[in-house]
């Protein structure tokens, strides 16, 4: 689809006509709040969507939001600048994070961190590169540079992604998983971690 999820598809923009595309871009900012921009700043905002090379980084800044593109798909964003924290979650429903979003955390069966392995707190921090997660038994251990890739997640997002440790292990990247030696089992207690951006 053109528009899904708060990003337009470039490839499908690239087919309609330079004022079908203009008009479309303007109701997509009209519809995240943004003003209009002047024509020769829409008419520069589509040259660098549509003809600069695919993987150029993008960052335009529009009023409050950034319109960036990734995999051929341009997206409005906050100001993602997040600094570097470490937190320590002991056992709230719900943790706020420094920089806009939380992490919730529920009681579930079957499924999430095994809660019987005694994880009453768990270490909250962001990537600092080079982690490595094995969430599925049959699969090899790789690194999570590579599962965030392999699942098309933009760039500024892995920047902001919180990451769950118990006892210094990677126990859980919300999104991705839990580190397959730490899943509950079918009907054993477990904790779900989903993070709202």
């Amino acid at each position: 689809p053109l528009l899904s999820e708060s990003s337009l598809c470039l490839q499908g923009l690239a087919q309609l006509s330079l004022a079908r595309t203009k008009n479309v871009l303007r109701w997509w900012f009209a519809r995240n709040g943004l003003a209009m921009p002047a024509a020769e700043h829409l008419h520069e905002i589509v040259e660098q969507l549509l003809f600069s090379k695919s993987d150029a980084a993008l960052n335009i800044k529009l009023q409050y939001l950034y319109l960036r593109k990734y995999q051929q798909r341009a997206y409005l964003c906050a100001d993602t600048t997040v600094q570097p924290f470490d937190m320590v979650w002991n056992g709230e429903p719900e943790l706020a994070l420094p920089g806009g979003g939380k992490l919730l955390f529920t009681s579930v069966i079957g499924q999430g961190l095994a809660l019987d392995m005694g994880m009453h707190k768990l270490r909250i921090c962001l990537r600092s590169g080079g982690e490595r997660f094995k969430p599925d038994a049959d699969r090899p251990t790789r690194t999570l540079k590579y599962l965030l890739q392999e699942m098309n997640m933009p760039p500024w997002q892995r920047e902001r992604l919180p990451l769950v440790y118990w006892d210094d292990k990677l126990a859980c990247v919300p999104g991705i998983g839990v580190a397959y030696e730490l899943q509950a089992a079918p009907n054993q207690a477990g904790l779900e971690i989903v993070w709202q951006e």
